[in-house]
């Protein structure tokens, strides 16, 4: 049985139903009656006026004015019933009267072919309009493949929407028809594609707004991360990974949900793409800012012990005496330690760079190799001075409790004296 899915859909629909209620259009409306089809039926006809009764009879039907076709039928009728002898005596008269006996099936005929002539243009009217807008329709659906819709087409497909509602109102009286049914459950089933694309469209609103956020934190994160120092371009690019990541989530989440196709576009500042494309590039691009961080993250450590070894050795060099030069040389040599020995295995950590050159006290353009090599000839070179300096310190030590023996006793002398 054929169900009328849009009516169920759309009930806005059955207000805008035609006013005839799906009927045939109305009979076209009767002619005044002429003088021949007088109210007074009980007066006896002479054959003249018999005559003209049937020919008034006949331009009725002829002109689809049933209602006095049939007036004048029965006048006609009593007329023959009532005829007086003179009237039947007529040569005329068995013609007339074998005339109004063939009327009767003639206009019975020609109301049945009339009301036969109006269905088939009420058929024909609803298909012509049936089709009409299921090609304009067609048309929206088309562009809306290649694009993202507007507000327009939401209004343009609710505009559809309830005009095919109406057509399936008006068009139930017609079911009957094959020719009629076969359009009306093509034009249903169109109708229903329309509402699902009308919802889509409201999908595709929300997905673009849910996941262009998170594209749009990315995108900000990365352009800051372009102008920013180390340290705040570390954290900018963190920013700019879990925000893509978090698009890709999303997009995960939408694909768990009835009906997701990922073939649908969205808009968001990657551009009008389809869902699934835009999700795979969320993907792509979050693993290249893992990598980029990896790196950072891998220079950032390295970048780090030169500095603390860079403070080291500038402390060092600007000691003035022996106990701040041995105490800055201990500070040298657990700073180049780490240089030299902590910094080995971060040759082989994720985000390593064979290719990454550093500049630092010891030298400048170094691979970590390098660099490493240096800190650990530095380390060993302090760490040969060590013994002089404990002992350049003890002797300051030494000179400095002789120092202060000397004046002590020549404090007492003075007051000896």
């Amino acid at each position: 049985m054929r169900t009328t899915l849009l009516f169920a859909l759309v009930a806005v629909a059955a207000s805008c139903a035609g006013s005839h209620g799906g009927n045939e259009p109305p009979a076209p409306a009767s002619a005044p009656a002429t003088a021949s089809a007088s109210p007074d039926d009980g007066e006896p006809l002479n054959i003249d006026q018999l005559n003209a009764v049937i020919r008034d009879m006949k331009r009725a039907i002829e002109a689809k004015s049933f209602d006095a076709a049939r007036a004048l039928l029965v006048r006609a009728e009593k007329a023959l019933a009532n005829a007086t002898d003179v009237t039947r005596s007529h040569p005329d008269f068995e013609d007339a009267s074998e005339g109004v006996g063939k009327a009767r099936a003639r206009l019975d005929k020609a109301i049945e072919q009339d009301r036969v002539d109006r269905r088939k243009a009420a058929i024909d009217s609803l298909i012509e309009r049936g089709t009409q807008q299921t090609e304009r329709g067609q048309i929206i659906l088309t562009e809306l493949r290649n694009r993202m819709p507007t507000p327009g087409d939401s209004t343009n497909l609710d505009e559809l929407i309830e005009s095919l509602g109406s057509l399936d109102t008006e068009g139930r009286d017609y079911l009957s028809e094959p020719r009629y049914l076969e359009h009306a459950t093509a034009r249903d089933h169109f109708a229903t594609t329309l509402v699902e694309r009308r919802r889509q469209i409201e999908w595709q609103q929300r997905a673009s707004a849910l996941v262009g956020a998170s594209i749009e934190t990315a995108l900000t994160a990365i352009d800051e991360a372009k102008k920013a120092g180390p340290e705040a371009q570390l954290a900018a690019w963190q920013s700019a990974h879990d925000a893509l990541a978090a698009c890709g989530l999303a997009v995960g989440t939408l694909e768990t949900q009835g009906g997701f196709d990922a073939q649908v576009l969205v808009n968001t500042r990657l551009g009008t793409l389809a869902i699934g494309e835009t999700k795979r590039r969320c993907l792509e691009n979050a693993d290249k800012i893992k990598t980029q961080l990896l790196r950072l993250a891998w220079q950032s450590r390295i970048t780090t012990a030169l500095q603390r070894a860079n403070s080291a050795l500038d402390t060092l060099r600007s000691a003035s005496n022996a106990a701040d030069k041995l105490a800055a040389a201990d500070a040298a040599l657990a700073a180049l330690g780490v240089c030299s020995t902590g910094l080995a295995a971060v040759g082989s950590a994720p985000g390593n760079d064979p290719s990454a050159k550093f500049d630092f006290a010891l030298g400048s353009g170094l691979s970590l190799a390098q660099a490493t090599r240096a800190c650990g000839k530095e380390k060993t070179r302090v760490g040969a001075q060590m013994a002089v300096l404990r002992r350049a310190v003890q002797a300051a030590a030494k000179a400095a409790a002789k120092a202060e023996k000397s004046k002590a006793k020549r404090g007492k002398g003075r007051k000896g004296g």
